[in-house]
């Protein structure tokens, strides 16, 4: 009986750690996620006029490349794609940015320094 409980609690606990562990990295995942499309919605009212609103799309890593892409709608129907290299300091890792310049029609400015304070931003749920 004490060998059976002692096996018992054993694969609870092991599954309790798989189960912190997994939910530990996801976490983190998200966490730099966010972190990612902060500092990419500061560049975007940084460098575009009249930017109210911000919806991300999801984060990814090209494997063969190891670039990452980044979509944004801006307003409601400007879409944005960014491409950078690395996700630590994105300004410095960026690689390109992308828009059809016949639905896009926000304008570059200078960079101003402005803040994310006063944009609503959707860091989840993407856009379709």
């Amino acid at each position: 009986m004490k060998k059976g409980r002692i096996i018992l609690i054993s694969v609870v606990a092991v599954i309790i750690v798989i189960v912190l562990i997994i939910g530990g990295k996801m976490y983190l995942d998200n966490k730099e996620s966010n972190e990612v499309k902060k500092e990419v919605a500061l560049y975007i009212v940084q460098n575009y006029e009249g930017v109210k609103k911000i919806q991300f799309g999801e984060l990814s890593k090209n494997k063969m490349t190891g670039s990452w892409t980044l979509s944004a709608k801006l307003n409601k129907n400007n879409i944005i794609i960014f491409t950078f290299q690395d996700t630590s300091n994105i300004k410095n890792n960026m690689i390109s940015i992308y828009y059809d310049p016949d639905s896009f029609k926000l304008s570059n400015k200078v960079n101003e320094h402005k803040g994310i304070d006063n944009i609503d931003i959707q860091f989840e749920g993407g856009f379709k």
